[in-house]
């Protein structure tokens, strides 16, 4: 038996860049830090939506947000996103990954700086 539950072991599991075993089916979508930005990556999509706005709360409310790392997206992540961007209209993003771009592209989702 575990002594610390699955949303506490997927808030910590999110903060990781890199995380492997029982934990990362936990946190499909991870938040850390970069040098200059903000690194999301993983799997977003709506049942991983409230992990990344936990996750997100927790960083500073301008910068750099670096989504070259997610391997995929559904339009729920990416209007999630995009409405951080709209809380935080002092937050950026540096770059998007391919399936993102595509994504926002065929959606119509505007993301600044993406």
């Amino acid at each position: 038996e575990r002594a610390v539950g699955d949303d506490a072991l997927a808030l910590l599991g999110g903060m990781h860049r890199h995380v492997e075993g029982p934990v990362a089916d936990l946190c499909p979508v991870r938040v850390f830090a970069l040098p200059g930005a903000v690194g999301v990556a993983g799997e977003l999509d709506v049942f991983a939506v409230p992990l990344l706005e936990r996750l997100l709360q927790m960083t500073a409310p301008a910068g750099t947000l670096d989504l070259g790392g997610l391997r995929f997206v559904d339009h729920h992540g990416l209007a999630a996103v995009a409405a951080h961007l709209d809380r935080h209209p002092g937050m950026r993003i540096a770059r998007l990954s391919p399936v993102a771009r595509r994504l926002a592209a065929l959606t119509g989702i505007t993301l600044p700086g993406g």
